[in-house]
C-alpha cells in the first residue's frame, strides 16, 4: 500500500477490500474513533510510473503526457459527481467526499472517493452460500437500484459480484447495493464499447460483437450473477467442480457467447 493521503488525515487507511482496474478500495476508520468506518476507493492516474516511460519512449512530451492525465482525472472526478447524484438512494452506494491530489512528480494525480462502509459480496460469501431466499432478496434490491440509474438515464455497465455490497451489520438482516458508481455511463453515450468497460464474463453476447451496452446490458449482467449463485458460484457452462481451470473458462464463455 502506498503512503497515507495528505488530504484526509482524519482517516486511517487499514486493509484493502477490493482491487480492480480502475483502483483500490480500503477499508478506513477515523482517527480517535475507531467505530467510525468509511470505504477509500483510490485511482491513481497513472496506476504506475511504467505507463509514463512507455509514453515517452512514443515520443510525447511531458507537457502532452500532463494533459493526458488532466483529462483523464477530469473524467473520473465527472463520474464522481454523478455517483453524487444518487446519494442517499435506495440500494445504490453513497459516496460521501472525494479529494484530488497532485503526485509527487506534477504529472498526475490521485483521486480519492470516500464511501459508506460496506462489504464487498465475495468477502460475505467467503464461507457460505446464498440460499434461494437471500438471492430473490438481492435480486429484488438491484433490480431496484437499475431502475434509478436507468429512469435517470444512465446505465452501470459492470455489474458483477465484485460491485455488489452488502451491509451485513444491521440488526434486522442484510441489505444489497450496487457499488463502483463512478464509472457510470450516459446510456448511448460514445466510449461504452465493450473494449473500455465492463467485465467479459458479464457481457452480453452482443457487445463482444460491436454494439453499445444499454439498459439490457445490466440486467443481463444481473441475471449471470444471480444464476451464479444459485448455481454454487459457477457461471454457465462452467464444470462442477472447485477450481476451473483457463482453458475451462474460455469453453464455458464462448458457448455462452455463440448461444
Amino acid at each position: 500500500m502506498k503512503a497515507q493521503t495528505q488530504g484526509w488525515a482524519e482517516w486511517q487507511l487499514m486493509e484493502p477490500l477490493s482491487s480492480g482496474a480502475s483502483g483500490v478500495v480500503y477499508r478506513a476508520s477515523r482517527r480517535g474513533y475507531p467505530e467510525d468506518l468509511s470505504a477509500v476507493k483510490i485511482i491513481d492516474v497513472p496506476p504506475d510510473e511504467e505507463e509514463t516511460a512507455e509514453l515517452r519512449r512514443e515520443g510525447m512530451s511531458e507537457e502532452q503526457i500532463r494533459a493526458l492525465y488532466r483529462r483523464r482525472t477530469e473524467q473520473i472526478v465527472s463520474g464522481v459527481r454523478r455517483m453524487e447524484r444518487f446519494k442517499g438512494m435506495s440500494h445504490l452506494a453513497s459516496a460521501e467526499d472525494f479529494r484530488v491530489e497532485p503526485s509527487e512528480d506534477g504529472l498526475g494525480s490521485r483521486v480519492m472517493i470516500r464511501m459508506e462502509y460496506l462489504k464487498p459480496l465475495p468477502a460475505y460469501l467467503a464461507d457460505k452460500r446464498m440460499d434461494e431466499a437471500e438471492t430473490l432478496q438481492m435480486g429484488i434490491e438491484l433490480c431496484m437500484a437499475l431502475e434509478i440509474l436507468h429512469r435517470s438515464g444512465v446505465i452501470h455497465g459492470d455489474v458483477k459480484p465484485d460491485n455488489i455490497l452488502v451491509n451485513d451489520r444491521l440488526p434486522f438482516g442484510v441489505v444489497f447495493k450496487l457499488g463502483d458508481l463512478d464509472a457510470l455511463r450516459e446510456i448511448g453515450a460514445e466510449g461504452g464499447a465493450a473494449s473500455e468497460g465492463g467485465t467479459p464474463s458479464y457481457l452480453p453476447p452482443e457487445v463482444p460483437e460491436g454494439r453499445m451496452p444499454d439498459e439490457r446490458s445490466d440486467l443481463y449482467a444481473l441475471g449471470l450473477t444471480l444464476y451464479q449463485m444459485v448455481n454454487g458460484k459457477r457461471l454457465p457452462f462452467l464444470p462442477d467442480r472447485q477450481f476451473s481451470s483457463h482453458r475451462d473458462k474460455v469453453m464455458a464463455a464462448q458457448m455462452r457467447l455463440s448461444g
